[in-house]
């Protein structure tokens, strides 16, 4: 969003009482190298995200608003805690503190040098003192690595670690989110908004990368909410591939912002809403359901929707997982699974259209090839099927 655009979005939701930005003038950016954004990463030489962060507020209407920059390349999560306190101690005037540190520990979680627990823990520690101190706390998730990072090019780790530093967050620790955003780029996102030079080793944002980090944190600040409740994991019991009955569905979720609506929440397959069983609290949810025979149809296509209490509200409706069915028949351009191919799955397809495996629009069930992406072929082989039913 423009920062005139933004300004006058916060001004509307601001009169109608549905925000409640962080009242921040003075922000200290305490992180790694991520936060610092030094060249070469900064093409712009515009100070990261930090630098970019304090214009951004400066034009949507906090004149003296000041953001430091206490980024130290290399930096881990206990080193990190170790220094917080000299920083807090240099910045008296501060009134809030983003934490956004763990990129340089996940080598060594896997390399088993550090727990996965202990480093969430130091993390979680950080957050402690800088709320001691009563000032105002964002937490960061740390953003994707990227195929050319020389560990966990799957982010299998990083995701763990994400998921619990989003585990720490509540009301009073709001959890700005760039892991999610960064990853619901796509596999583009490594093309359009990381530094390109693969001996980079854990993966380094580029100018367009660190503004985009500035206006995550910008909108945390300015409480401008425009994210659904992201997924923090989903689980199938039985067979990987298959759907069966009696499966066991599992997923969370958390809310980064306001809260998660339960009364929305829910598991649908084949496009369908199940009665899903949903616990937990407003920042985080989890989402039960035991698949049932009637369930199942030509495919099993599982996916989570939710929303948020934000006006309006942010909506996720997100796909989980796509399996076979045992003995069934499946017609080509049946997007959705249900024995038949109709304006739904075509509706489906066009979500999807243009996406590539690996991509969050991306749908097996519409790869009527399974070439890997969704075109027109695909669209060619629904429109010969249309009408049809299985037989």
């Amino acid at each position: 969003m423009r920062s005139s655009a933004r300004f006058g979005a916060l001004l509307l939701a601001g009169s109608l009482g549905l925000l409640d930005p962080v009242a921040a003038q003075e922000v200290i950016a305490f992180g790694d190298s991520i936060t610092k954004g030094s060249e070469p990463f900064d093409e712009q030489g515009l100070g990261g995200y930090p630098g970019r962060l304090q214009t951004l507020l400066r034009e949507d209407g906090q004149t003296d608003a000041i953001v430091h920059n206490y980024g130290q390349g290399g930096e881990r999560v206990s080193q990190g805690l170790t220094r917080l306190d000299s920083v807090l101690d240099g910045e008296p005037t501060a009134d809030t503190v983003i934490l956004m540190e763990g990129t340089n520990d996940i080598d060594r979680i896997i390399s088993g040098e550090y727990s996965l627990e202990s480093v969430i823990s130091d993390f979680d520690q950080m957050g402690r003192k800088v709320m001691t101190r009563g000032l105002s706390l964002i937490n960061g998730t740390i953003i994707p690595r990227p195929p050319w990072a020389t560990a966990d090019t799957d982010n299998r780790t990083t995701f763990r670690y994400v998921v619990g530093v989003r585990d720490i967050g509540t009301s009073s620790r709001p959890t700005a989110e760039p892991y999610a955003v960064f990853t619901d780029e796509g596999r583009s996102v490594f093309n359009n908004y990381y530094f390109q030079n693969h001996s980079d080793p854990v993966g380094h944002p580029n100018a367009a990368g660190f503004q985009l980090l500035a206006e995550i944190f910008g909108d945390m600040i300015l409480g401008i909410d425009k994210l659904a409740p992201v997924n923090s994991g989903f689980n199938k019991s039985g067979s990987g591939s298959n759907l069966n009955a009696n499966d066991f569905l599992w997923a969370k979720l958390h809310e980064s912002s306001s809260s998660i609506r339960k009364s929305a929440t829910y598991f649908s397959i084949n496009g369908r809403e199940v009665p899903t069983n949903v616990s937990g609290s407003g920042k985080r949810a989890t989402l039960t359901y035991r698949v049932k025979k009637s369930d199942i149809e030509c495919a099993g296509r599982i996916a989570v929707r939710s929303e948020d209490t934000a006006s309006p509200a942010n909506v996720t409706n997100r796909v989980m997982g796509e399996y076979s069915v045992g003995g069934a028949k499946l017609l080509k351009g049946d997007v959705d699974g249900d024995c038949r191919v109709n304006g739904f799955d075509l509706s489906l397809l066009g979500l999807s259209f243009g996406s590539r495996r690996g991509q969050p629009r991306y749908s097996s069930l519409a790869d009527t090839n399974s070439d890997g992406s969704i075109d027109g072929e695909d669209l060619a082989k629904l429109a010969s099927n249309f009408g049809k039913i299985s037989s």
